[in-house]
């Protein structure tokens, strides 16, 4: 009766007792038990679920305080004080050594806030004890819950568990705060169990207790591709990843069933308890956009999650409505430990390593994981040595396995990712199998765009649906302007639109005669044209915009043109040297074989990194190892956050002309309407535009003050006329 008459009047939450939310987590806190079966080993604690699950279990007892109760009434005044801090009064009871019990106040006290945040405004012994008193009314009555989680606790372990008789003063508690504080000061290099046990035990119990606030008592399995695709015939790749289990590295062109092979080699190493989860890593928001589009249709939405940068729009976009708070929280959900199959750019990956907040439940759920990396060719050498650096960091301490994957990887890059992550097996199609992918024909046209024009024209006029890509925006501005009075079904594409005006144009995409576009083509449009002309780029971003045309090879052999001659630009985005080495050795290509494409990648990309490119990989390994060692359970590095966010070349803007509308949606709440009128800026062209004063800040916006047309996106080189339309 005491028990009951405890959960009807101690609240964890408004509408829900703090016996029904420990039930709820302690739910959530069994499933993780079965699924990271071998939690213990890597923390080097065979009590570790022992102790998590009274980690558990008290978590929330401080909320019995009489100020926190009050805070729960409609018009309950603020309590100024942390629940968690009182909620370790109990852990005295338990009958564990000073160790253990430190690992278990530890995980309550920062299961909210980091340790840094909590010492600036909490770590006052005699504000402490004043609180505790709060305590004293309902202390009997958690007593008793506490002999309830006694019984769940020996059901659950098996053993005899006696508490303690009384409460003692929990000197414990500080002595540990403070041995944790001065540790991180004085960047005492934890032992790695240690680092290890920290990160498991937060970032468990913030899972667990997050998703049971969410409505959530268990998390999903990984669901098996083997049941989901049935195939007739595999390829030689898909039956041998069926069967592989280790670290992997996969090479075959796009449409080989890559992607699949890849989800048949995430079933083969699944073992029950080993942690259960498939991590696919890919480079850019379109593909991950496109991929979770694909499989949540293969697998279902409950199996599925996402993460990027813009995951918050792309779902308002999905859902056609705009509930903050319903889209937030579906987004909240996809980083918690609930979805077995996840799909994210590196940068969510890597993101972790930089202790941001929640990084603990983060790198939790990566135990034994399975870790899928896409299109590894299309990172700069700064994102694979951070890549690189996190994955062998995940090999050797949560025994994480690694597939490695591309249409095309250079042997210097293959070489490279085998080394670092200790990498033995590759596997690629057959040359019969790769030639059964030949489509297209290569003619290096020896000239530029503007000589090409003619050409171009007579393939529109034999209805033929072209493809123009360059190099540069302006370049692709300049050249569409060329058709303006052509009377094609025509559109100009590149990264310089506000969102919701790329949207529109990709939609139009598969009925046009004439796309003129820049690098976006390369990656995830699903498009197919019947011939292309490019400027020159090196080998593996020209190999991407061939995949465009002909794209599943029912055309016979396309024709696909390459200028030899580009823009006075193009130094700038890619290496003459690798730019002029890819014209050489397509000037010796008719037919495209498939088989010969390594060959070809290999002249091309035949020295490695240049000099430059090596240092920075170099230097950049030697500085995620260095994170990686100073990196501390428990507490969040502003600072090093703030170095994450750097990583990133690109600002958002809204076009001056468009900063009417932007307010208003803005101030009806509209905020993912209003997100679409943003349009990305690179770094370079940004400091450009501050020096030029065509950039400025409006109420912590940005605000770029170039011409834009809805047609041609924005123009950095002319300045907007917000009168032009009146005269």
């Amino acid at each position: 009766m005491g028990c009951f008459y405890m959960s009807q009047n101690i609240f964890a939450k408004p509408d829900e007792s703090l016996k029904e939310h420990t039930e709820k987590v302690l739910k959530v806190f069994k499933s993780f038990r079965k699924i990271y079966q071998n939690a213990p080993a890597y923390a080097g604690d065979p009590l570790f679920f022992q102790k998590l699950f009274w980690a558990v279990f008290l978590h929330d007892f401080g909320k019995g305080a009489t100020g926190f109760q009050e805070q729960l009434n409609p018009k309950g005044k603020r309590w100024g004080y942390r629940h968690e801090l009182l909620s370790t009064y109990f852990v005295n009871l338990l009958p564990y050594n000073d160790n253990d019990l430190e690992d278990i106040h530890l995980w309550i006290v920062t299961h909210h806030k980091d340790l840094r945040e909590l010492q600036e405004k909490y770590f006052d012994e005699e504000t402490y004890n004043d609180r505790l008193k709060e305590i004293k009314p309902v202390e009997k009555e958690l007593i008793t819950f506490l002999e309830e989680g006694k019984r769940k606790f020996q059901e659950m372990f098996g053993d005899e568990f006696n508490l303690k008789d009384n409460l003692a003063d929990n000197e414990l508690l500080f002595k540990t705060l403070k041995k944790m504080i001065k540790n991180v000061r004085m960047e005492k290099k934890l032992e790695a169990k240690e680092k290890i046990r920290g990160i498991l035990g937060r970032g468990f119990l913030m899972a667990a207790d997050h998703l049971a606030s969410a409505g959530k008592d268990y998390i999903e399995n990984f669901p098996a591709p083997s049941r989901v695709y049935k195939f007739h015939n595999l390829y030689s790749t898909q039956k041998f990843c069926r069967e592989f289990k280790g670290s992997l590295m996969l090479t075959a062109p796009t449409g080989s069933g890559k992607t699949e092979a890849a989800l048949f080699w995430g079933e083969a190493n699944q073992k029950p308890g080993e942690g259960d989860r498939v991590f696919y890593i890919l480079p850019y928001t379109a593909s991950i956009n496109a991929m979770y589009d694909r499989l949540k249709e293969k697998f279902g939405e409950e199996k599925v999650g996402f993460l990027h940068g813009k995951a918050q729009y792309y779902l308002y976009k999905k859902l056609g409505e705009d509930d903050l708070t319903r889209i937030r929280d579906l987004k909240d959900l996809n980083r918690k430990i609930l979805k077995p199959l996840k799909i994210m750019t590196p940068f969510q990956l890597i993101k972790a390593f930089f202790g941001v907040k929640g990084f603990e439940m983060n790198l939790a759920e990566l135990l034994e994981a399975k870790v899928i990396v896409d299109e590894i060719h299309a990172y700069d050498p700064r994102t694979t040595a951070l890549l690189l650096t996190s994955l062998k960091f995940l090999q050797d301490h949560f025994n994480v396995r690694t597939l490695v994957m591309s249409a095309t990887i250079p042997t210097f890059l293959k070489n490279l990712i085998q080394e670092k992550l200790a990498i033995s097996q590759e596997v690629t199609l057959t040359s019969d199998e790769l030639n059964r992918f030949t489509r297209h024909r290569v003619e290096v046209l020896p000239y530029d765009i503007f000589n090409s024009m003619q050409k171009i024209k007579e393939y529109l006029n034999k209805g033929k649906k072209v493809l123009v890509i360059l190099n540069t925006v302006k370049r692709a501005q300049e050249v569409y302007q060329l058709f303006a009075d052509m009377p094609f079904r025509k559109k100009l594409l590149h990264g310089r639109f506000m969102q919701r005006h790329r949207e529109a144009i990709e939609r139009e995409l598969s009925d046009l005669d004439l796309l003129v576009a820049t690098q976006v083509v390369e990656v995830s449009l699903d498009i197919d044209y019947d011939v292309l002309f490019t400027e020159p780029a090196p080998l593996d971003a020209l190999l991407q915009r061939f995949g465009r045309v002909n794209r599943k090879g029912q055309k016979g052999i396309s024709k696909v043109y390459v200028l030899s001659t580009g823009s006075s630009e193009d130094q700038y985005i890619y290496y003459p040297d690798l730019v002029n080495k890819s014209i050489e050795v397509l000037k010796e290509v008719d037919i495209l074989y498939e088989a010969k494409i390594q060959e070809m990648i290999d002249k091309v990309y035949g020295q490695g990194f240049t000099k430059k490119q090596e240092e920075l990989f170099k230097e950049v390994e030697k500085s995620m190892k260095s994170l990686l060692d100073s990196l501390y359970p428990y507490v969040v590095f502003e600072e090093n956050e703030d170095r994450f966010y750097k990583l990133f070349n690109s600002v958002e803007a809204v076009p001056e002309r468009y900063l009417g509308e932007y307010q208003e949606l803005v101030e009806q709440d509209k905020y993912f309407e209003a997100m679409g009128y943003l349009v990305n800026i690179s770094l370079n062209q940004f400091f450009k535009l501050q020096k030029q004063g065509h950039i400025y800040r409006k109420d912590n916006l940005l605000v770029v003050g170039s011409r834009y047309d809805d047609e041609l996106g924005l123009i950095l080189d002319e300045p907007e006329s917000i009168l032009e339309g009146f005269i």
